[in-house]
């Protein structure tokens, strides 16, 4: 017979921890045709109901290609969390929010 195989596991964290202890900065990336001001208006409520310290970046994707980026003010520095990646998606339709971590 052969042997099962083990997995030997020290610890274990949930994903929804680690992203929240271990983001250092939230990079946003918005076409033009979804940076309408009703959008960016919604966009910087979303972002003052998950306050926290990660500061976020907000890039800006322009029609003739060039982009635009803003360092949003210490008022929209958030907690990266699953409400805050959901709110994104249910605003922008897909994935605009990068995570880094250094």
């Amino acid at each position: 017979t052969e042997p099962t195989p083990q997995i030997l596991l020290d610890e274990a964290h949930l994903v929804s921890n680690f992203i929240r202890t271990e983001t250092r900065g939230v990079s946003l990336r918005i076409s033009h045709e979804r940076a309408r001001s009703e959008a960016l208006q919604k966009l910087a409520e979303l972002l003052r109901t998950c306050r926290g310290g990660c500061p976020v970046t907000l890039t800006l994707l322009l029609e003739d290609g060039a982009e635009v980026q803003l360092a949003l003010g210490p008022e929209f520095r958030v907690e990266a969390s699953d409400p805050m990646l959901a709110g994104l998606e249910r605003l922008f339709g897909d994935r605009v929010a990068e995570l880094r971590t250094a």
